[in-house]
């Protein structure tokens, strides 16, 4: 009888050490410090992260950078590596903007965004000059929205 509650009591203790265990990991990786994360893992998150992150078209410039935005801060990228997975992911006219930076630039997601914007012309002047030079037709309303 000492035996069984000795045995029983042991086996407690052990799951209670390996719940203690799984409960630091996560806390680890919750913090982005685990030990345990593999590189492949690590590798496979980001090839999923790309299949994920839009595809720039020379249409809704801006929709696209929003919704990168968004993808990347909710797969907590830090903001540093966001210019990294830009690249991949424009259209030829935004390459050709792209190109132009200087290494330094193209690393830094503001100034190659600001660059692309500016390369398409998505500026406040340039909305300025669309709204003062829009003119009602046929007596409708118009509405112009950004895209």
């Amino acid at each position: 009888m000492y035996q069984l509650e000795l045995k029983r009591v042991k086996l407690q203790i052990e799951r209670l050490q390996l719940e203690w265990r799984i409960e630091q990991d996560r806390v680890r990786v919750s913090r982005g410090t685990a030990h345990d994360v593999s590189a492949v893992e690590r590798q496979t998150d980001l090839s999923m992260l790309r299949q994920r992150l839009p595809s720039l078209r020379d249409v809704g410039v801006l929709n696209i950078f929003l919704m990168y935005e968004q993808i990347t801060e909710m797969d907590d990228v830090p903001r540093e590596q966001w210019a990294k997975f830009l690249g991949p992911q424009l259209s030829v006219k935004a390459t050709r903007a792209f190109l132009r930076l200087s290494s330094d630039g193209a690393r830094n997601y503001d100034v190659a965004k600001s660059e692309i914007l500016n390369y398409f012309q998505l500026d406040s002047k340039s909305y300025l000059h669309a709204f003062r030079t829009v003119r009602r037709q046929d007596r409708s309303i118009v509405c112009v929205c950004k895209s």
